[in-house]
């Protein structure tokens, strides 16, 4: 099998730092005549010195073969063919309001050449790719104490101060279903927020938002019994139809079931102003809808034409990567296999490589695959509006991956045919698109705390291995 490793020609590119760097603008007007990539040359080390929010149009891409780094001082969007890394990529968090766009576009396949060749011919990659072939990613674009999202289950928008002091006015928040509808989540955009008690200001209240969010927990009365099992909980004792309720001794603040009465405390008071099926109180968090922050300062974005938009792979490349903080949106190719927003693809063992608290938003196909990778966590990231299978382990054979407290939003259904489970009429009758595809669950990987809010077929799917056929299983739910 093909892999790739890391250049032998690199011998100190770790120890560079922007101080001894190469400005990423010298390269480029060196090759601005020039119909190649602009090349990191192996070995050394080149940093973005962009920093007034320019807009660089590369019609032939960047290949990193030695290292470019991001300083916090970056402040720019590149338009780019494709981006190779077969060195090191390094992002740091952008300071202040400081914004760095990595913009794919074209229509044409682009062929990756390896740098140490080793005789192997080009491999075609596919349209607007991000591949890392030998190289690292070494990402963090975000405070690792900031949670990327949580379970709100108030009528205010009050959040953990934890979360409340990530976010800034201005920032889009996207709020899952609060009704029974897969996809009756909103996004909204943050008109104030108070980190010290947590209150967001959206700009209306919650429950104009969302107006199931009311309705979403456990009824505190229903049909005159109340979640004891015992007590009348009503406006009167004629709505609540219970026999022997006969009185309602101390007025409004009274419920009573024969000769027992009780004084509504906080929680029952919606209840008993109401009666009947009207009441609800607000329980445990499992029934709270969550909240969730679109905005990053680092955006990975692509041009969509037919469905087909960039894609992110990780090419049989065994290296640590380090993937946090960045959204990624309009990524994945509908019905190419392969061509998904995050891929890891068949790395072998890729111990400690982490893809945690990013955003994957409007994907075309997929979101996170692992695909014959082992040891990668996935962990605290968010999609939304996404099609087909979302956070998966493609073959079953995959071991000791981790995938913890991902969220998943409105999950659809794929547009094109791909071959597997969640194409259009899949085994003749099947049309499925899980958030959490899990394939052979004896596979040794580990799912914890992982919440699907809205999937317009399944949130997880447990799909057993039967059989193998050449190279592709066969699956049977």
């Amino acid at each position: 099998m093909v892999s790739y490793a890391p250049l032998a020609c690199n011998i100190d590119i770790h120890s560079c730092d922007v101080a001894s760097a190469t400005p990423l603008s010298t390269l480029v007007a060196a090759a601005t005549n020039s119909s190649s990539h602009v090349v990191i040359p192996c070995n050394t080390c080149s940093y973005v010195d962009y920093a007034d929010g320019e807009v660089v149009t590369l019609p032939n891409g960047i290949d990193v073969v030695g290292r470019l780094i991001f300083p916090p001082s970056a402040n720019v969007e590149l338009k780019l063919k494709a981006l190779f890394v077969q060195g090191m990529l390094d992002m740091e968090k952008p300071h202040g309001d400081n914004q760095v766009i990595i913009n794919l576009y074209g229509e044409e396949e682009v062929t990756f050449y390896p740098h140490e060749s080793t005789g192997l011919d080009g491999v075609n990659i596919g349209f607007k790719p991000i591949v890392v072939a030998g190289g690292r990613l070494n990402i963090n674009v975000v405070d690792s104490d900031c949670p990327s999202w949580l379970k709100v289950s108030d009528t205010q928008l009050k959040v953990d101060p934890e979360f409340a002091s990530c976010v800034n006015p201005g920032d889009e928040l996207l709020i899952s279903s609060s009704t029974t509808k897969w996809n009756d989540d909103k996004k909204v955009n943050i008109a104030s927020v108070d980190s010290i008690t947590g209150v967001i200001d959206i700009g209306s209240p919650i429950v104009d938002v969302l107006p199931g969010v009311e309705k979403t927990v456990i009824p505190s009365c229903f049909n005159g019994i109340d979640r004891e099992g015992t007590h009348c909980c009503a406006a009167s004792c004629g709505t609540c139809g219970g026999s022997g309720c006969s009185s309602r001794p101390g007025g409004a603040s009274k419920c009573c079931t024969g000769s027992m009465t009780r004084t509504c405390t906080d929680v029952y008071d919606t209840a008993c102003q109401h009666g009947g099926t009207d009441g609800f109180e607000y329980t445990d968090s499992e029934y709270a809808v969550e909240v969730a922050s679109l905005s990053r300062a680092v955006t990975f974005t692509s041009t969509v034409e037919n469905d087909i938009g960039g894609h992110l792979i990780i090419f049989h490349t065994s290296s640590k990567q380090h993937i946090s903080g960045v959204r990624i949106e309009n990524f994945g190719q509908s019905g190419i296999l392969g061509r998904y927003p995050i891929h890891f693809h068949m790395c072998g063992s890729s111990s400690s490589s982490v893809v945690t608290k990013n955003v994957i938003a409007d994907s075309n196909q997929r979101c996170v695959f692992i695909h014959n990778t082992d040891e990668v966590t996935v962990e605290d990231n968010v999609s939304h509006n996404t099609r087909g299978h979302c956070y998966a382990t493609e073959t079953g054979d995959e071991r000791n991956n981790k995938f913890l407290g991902n969220l998943a939003v409105r999950t659809r259904k794929l547009h094109k045919w791909n071959g597997q489970s969640d194409s259009p009429n899949f085994m003749d009758n099947k049309h499925i698109a899980a958030s959490f595809w899990v394939r052979s669950a004896t596979a040794m990987n580990e799912w914890a705390g992982n919440v699907a809010a809205g999937s317009e077929v399944q949130g997880f799917w447990f799909e057993m291995k039967d059989k193998k056929v050449g190279n592709n299983f066969i699956f049977f739910v």
